[in-house]
């Protein structure tokens, strides 16, 4: 259901992702945080059955709850760009970093995994004492949880990363990571005993993870659609910019070549720059594939400069009012610009 690995990876999505990563852990983590408190209430509802049983219902909850609040920190300083006081913090927010883009759990990541297990354990062996609806609403609970968990591990930016290759399971893995997080869960919750008539509704709640393949399938779809959008809509652009400077160009390297046509004896470098600027210029119009590199030709300036320092006639009124671009207007014209606007003079000169 997953895109392959090679089709999924590209900058544009990575670099999309990795953009909300915090953004994301702070809403997953006010998400779990929500759950964990109805799990806690649940637990004081309930009443377990004896004093050992309820202190084991809150150690079960320990590891959820810290790596809650730690994501939650975490994620909060790195949304508003702030440094940690704590040292602790701050060894575990460099630790993010540097992992950030890999295939290596984080020690918050860790700590969740195992928070995710230990809740799914207190639902189904430390509730029993409780009535059914607590106990399957702890159960959901608990599955709730855990896909969150899967979710944030397995639509990570990292998988989107062209640089960092996992080995072939961890693909794997993620491609079966729905009906894997089931039998998993199933292989704890299903040995715990249930009434009969809640095992329906346990196998059905048991079988909430499988959308997390759901939601792993939506993200590579919709990253899948980044590049082709980004290099339609630059081709767009591009085509705009061509189609402007055609139009603001064409007539000046048009006088450019009827003059240099006329002095062709007195220079002739110049009548064959002149002329093929002129044709690079057409050239550009009819370059309409969005896989085309396109280069508006520096030919025009080399022109222009020629005629400025070469040409010796009483008088030739010529006005320049736009920009000449190096060889990469093809790239989003991010090059280097130079802006002529005046009349030439015979010295070389432009009066402004």
């Amino acid at each position: 259901m997953s895109l392959a690995a090679s089709a999924r990876r590209n900058r544009l999505a990575y670099l999309v992702l990795l953009r909300r990563v915090s953004s994301n852990t702070y809403r997953a983590s006010i998400l779990r945080a929500l759950v964990l408190i109805i799990v806690a209430v649940a637990v004081l509802v309930g009443r377990p059955a004896s004093l050992a049983r309820f202190l084991a219902c809150w150690l079960l909850l320990i590891p959820a709850i810290t790596a809650v609040l730690l994501d939650l920190v975490t994620s909060r300083l790195e949304i508003h760009g702030q440094e940690p006081s704590s040292r602790w913090l701050g060894w575990l927010i460099a630790r993010t970093r540097r992992n950030s883009g890999t295939h290596r759990l984080n020690p918050n990541a860790v700590l969740t995994i195992v928070g995710a297990l230990a809740l799914t354990v207190l639902a189904a062996w430390l509730m029993s004492g409780a009535s059914s609806r607590l106990r399957l609403l702890s159960l959901a609970l608990a599955m709730i949880f855990a896909a969150s968990v899967a979710v944030g591990i397995f639509n990570d930016h990292a998988w989107f990363n062209p640089d960092d290759a996992p080995p072939r399971w961890h693909e794997l893995l993620r491609l079966i990571s729905g009906p894997a997080i089931v039998v998993l869960m199933a292989a704890i919750v299903l040995p715990a005993g249930w009434p009969a008539s809640d095992q329906g509704v346990v196998v059905a709640i048991l079988c909430l993870p499988l959308i997390i393949s759901f939601d792993i399938w939506d993200l590579d779809n919709t990253m899948s659609h980044i590049a082709p959008l980004v290099k339609e809509e630059a081709h767009a652009g591009r085509e705009l910019v061509l189609r402007e400077r055609h139009g603001a160009l064409s007539t000046y390297l048009r006088q450019i070549e009827q003059y240099a046509r006329a002095h062709r004896a007195e220079s002739p470098q110049l009548f064959e720059l002149a002329v093929n600027a002129n044709s690079r210029l057409r050239e550009t119009m009819t370059l309409n594939d969005v896989n085309q590199e396109t280069s508006l030709s520096t030919d025009a300036r080399r022109c222009l400069a020629a005629g400025w320092h070469q040409l010796r006639p009483p008088s030739c009124p010529l006005v320049v009012a736009r920009r000449f671009p190096d060889r990469t207007a093809g790239r989003g014209c991010q090059g280097h610009h130079c802006r002529v606007a005046g009349t030439s003079r015979w010295d070389g000169t432009v009066e402004r």
